[in-house]
């Protein structure tokens, strides 16, 4: 009971990781923050880490992999600062067609409007420059969201989602 690694107990962070691994990536590009959850099990699962210094670069080799390897470019950053820095390698790989997903930490519903630490709304923000976003608040719905979010990255026109 005291060993996490036996602990089978489905969390939206794992069901995101399972999701990411049973679609077919690979590799992941970013900065570690609030999305924490979801990178230890992507990790524990096989898929191997880019850790940049900064987001704009790892959002770049995202669209750079999705170019390259026709598959989807996964990117992730924590909330609020580390997400606006995403705004131009998305602007640049919507206008390239290029396949690419962007997982945002994000702080509780119960948070909302209170000015919390990082608060900020990725599915707002990034509207203009994705195919579409989605603020993931029912983690029931994690696995659909985030496999619907890689499917439509990959159809016609490839384009960034943001789940």
């Amino acid at each position: 009971m005291g060993d996490d690694s036996n602990d089978l107990r489905l969390t939206g962070g794992r069901a995101i990781a399972r999701t990411l691994v049973e679609n077919g990536v690979t590799d992941m590009f970013g900065v570690h923050g609030y999305i924490n959850n979801v990178l230890e099990e992507a990790f524990r699962l096989g898929i191997n880490n880019y850790h940049f210094r900064h987001e704009q670069s790892a959002g770049f080799a995202a669209d750079a992999y999705g170019r390259l390897k026709r598959q989807t470019g996964v990117c992730y950053a924590s909330s609020s600062g580390g997400m606006s820095n995403y705004l131009a390698p998305l602007s640049q790989g919507i206008g390239a067609l290029s396949p690419m997903l962007l997982l945002v930490g994000q702080h509780g519903t119960a948070g909302d409007g209170l000015e919390v630490l990082q608060e900020g709304y990725a599915a707002e923000c990034f509207k203009t420059v994705t195919k579409w976003t989605k603020r993931l608040t029912d983690w029931e719905l994690n696995s659909y969201w985030t496999q619907k979010a890689i499917r439509d990255t990959i159809g016609y026109p490839p384009r960034a989602s943001l789940p």
